[in-house]
């Protein structure tokens, strides 16, 4: 009878510890949603259920992104700063980064690291913006790439490929946003777009053969995807709402992001296998304000 609890109780023990593994590694989708008239972070289970609100601060937290070991989460702040939550014990740290401000912040494939815009003014009230690097651990802080605009919302490829939006003034002070891909090891930056479109949010799928992106080439944001091997476009939502922030599954099967189509910004999940749409409701029945997801 002695052996037979302990046995018991080792094997409670394991699913204990098993269970508390499980939590940490399993997928999870954060976004930020605007709950009490301020943006803060939310994280849930890849199927809406266990959502947990991470901020709440003065300042919006926006544009969220889940480390590589699903550990830690990285963001910004409208005052212009970048923070870290660890999901291990819930601190929260703002990055004593100099200058500023930034936003778009990203983990780099090492998982160390971060990339994101840092903004500049010139004299004349010019802005501009340069992608730049910062190593958690050493704090050494490095420009990615010297280049005319302003490059956004960079994306990494576990190979170390930088996907961004580069937005570039044209005539009569218009603006256009064009996708680049940086490679880290030739430290060349080529255009994969060429147009006068407006191309923004871009990821790349897991293993590296598709960016999804948000695009007004059809005279709305909707969903496109690009296949890199074929280089072909395909249209994936075409809807008379706004369709944006589009993210990969882990497994890139699927597609998470945002449309207005009900009236507010909710979460919308594509099967890029039948192309079928479901909503993501991580508040129930309520009309909350939802953007900016990542699924990790």
């Amino acid at each position: 009878m002695k052996k037979v609890g302990l046995d018991i109780l080792v094997f409670t023990f394991f699913i204990m510890i098993f269970s508390c593994y499980t939590y940490v590694v399993a997928e999870q989708i954060v976004f930020v949603a605007n709950i009490d008239s301020n943006w803060d972070i939310f994280i849930m289970k890849d199927d809406g259920s266990h959502c947990k609100q991470l901020t709440k601060t003065p300042f919006d937290e926006r544009f969220p992104c889940i480390s590589n070991d699903r550990n830690q989460i990285v963001y910004s702040l409208s005052d212009g700063n970048l923070g870290i939550i660890n999901l291990k014990n819930k601190n929260k740290e703002i990055l004593q980064i100099p200058e500023g401000p930034f936003n778009h912040p990203r983990w780099l494939s090492k998982g160390k690291s971060i990339i994101f815009t840092a903004f500049s003014f010139d004299g004349l009230d010019k802005e501009g913006g340069d992608l730049w690097q910062y190593d958690i651990e050493s704090k050494a802080l490095n420009k990615t790439l010297k280049q005319s605009g302003t490059q956004l919302f960079p994306t990494c490829s576990e190979s170390g490929k930088i996907i961004y939006s580069l937005a570039l003034s044209g005539p009569q002070l218009q603006i256009s946003h064009q996708i680049w891909i940086y490679n880290s090891e030739k430290q060349k930056a080529n255009q994969l777009f060429i147009g006068h479109y407006n191309d923004i949010h871009p990821d790349i799928s897991p293993n590296e053969d598709q960016i999804v992106f948000a695009s007004d080439r059809a005279g709305k944001y909707d969903l496109w995807l690009f296949y890199l091997i074929e280089n072909r476009f395909e249209q994936l939502t075409d809807d008379l709402a706004t369709d944006m922030n589009p993210v990969f599954s882990p497994d890139g099967k699927k597609v998470l992001f945002i449309s207005n189509r009900t009236g507010h910004y909710e979460l919308l999940e594509m099967n890029l296998l039948n192309r079928r749409i479901k909503s993501v409701l991580p508040f129930g029945d309520k009309n909350v304000e939802i953007r900016e997801p990542y699924w990790r």
